[in-house]
C-alpha cells in the first residue's frame, strides 16, 4: 500500500511548478522501481532512463496542461505511458496493483483539497480503468454535485475532469459491468 501511495503522489507531482519537487518525485519513482519492481527489465530501464533525463520536464506533461484549452483536460500521452509502464514494472511483485491503485486514485481525486492533485488523480484513474465499484461511483457523483454549478473556472475544470472520468468509464468498461450502475446513465 505504501508503494502505491508513493507512486501515486509522485506521478501526480511530476508536473509541479518547482523543479526540486519534480526532481524528488522522479527520484522516488526510480527508487520504488528498483525496490519493488522489475528495474532490470527493458521497460523498467527505459522508465528509469526517461525519469533521469535532463529533459524530464520537456518530456512529461506540464502543470498548465490540466487547464489548457488545446488539451481539453485529456490525459497526457506521457502520463498514460508512464502509468502503464509502472503497472508492468510492479505487477510481478504486486499482482493487484491496477485495482489497488485505481481505488487509491479515486480516493485522492474525490477527497484531496488540492484541486490540481485531485484532477491529476482523476487522470491517473482514467489510465487505470479496469473496474468500478459502487463506492467509487458514489464518491465521484457526490464530488460532481458539489462542484458542477460553481462559477470558478478552476472548479469548472475539476468538474470537467469528473465528467471526463465518467465518460471514460462508460466507454472502457463492458456493458455487462455497466448494467450494475444505472446511475451512470443519469449523470
Amino acid at each position: 500500500y505504501t508503494t502505491l501511495f508513493r507512486s501515486h503522489i509522485s506521478v501526480s507531482l511530476l508536473d509541479h511548478q518547482l523543479f526540486v519537487v519534480q526532481d524528488q518525485a522522479a527520484t522516488l519513482i526510480i527508487h520504488l522501481i528498483h525496490e519493488y519492481g522489475d528495474g532490470n527489465g527493458e521497460i523498467g530501464q527505459q522508465t528509469v532512463s526517461s525519469l533521469r533525463s535532463s529533459e524530464l520536464s520537456k518530456n512529461m506533461w506540464t502543470y498548465s496542461d490540466l487547464t489548457a484549452v488545446k488539451n481539453n483536460g485529456r490525459v497526457p500521452d506521457s502520463m498514460d505511458t508512464l502509468v502503464r509502464n509502472l503497472l508492468t514494472i510492479f505487477e510481478g511483485k504486486i499482482p493487484s496493483i491496477q485495482k489497488d491503485w485505481s481505488i487509491m486514485a479515486i480516493k485522492w481525486a474525490t477527497t484531496c483539497k488540492v484541486m490540481h492533485v485531485a484532477s491529476r488523480s482523476f487522470q491517473i484513474f482514467r489510465c487505470l480503468i479496469s473496474f468500478l465499484d459502487p463506492t467509487m461511483l458514489r464518491d465521484m457523483l457526490l464530488c460532481l454535485t458539489n462542484t458542477i454549478s460553481d462559477e470558478n473556472s478552476g472548479i469548472q475544470g475539476f468538474s470537467m475532469q469528473i465528467l471526463m472520468t465518467l465518460n471514460a468509464i462508460t466507454s472502457e468498461l463492458y456493458s455487462e459491468q455497466l448494467i450494475a450502475f444505472p446511475q451512470l446513465f443519469w449523470s
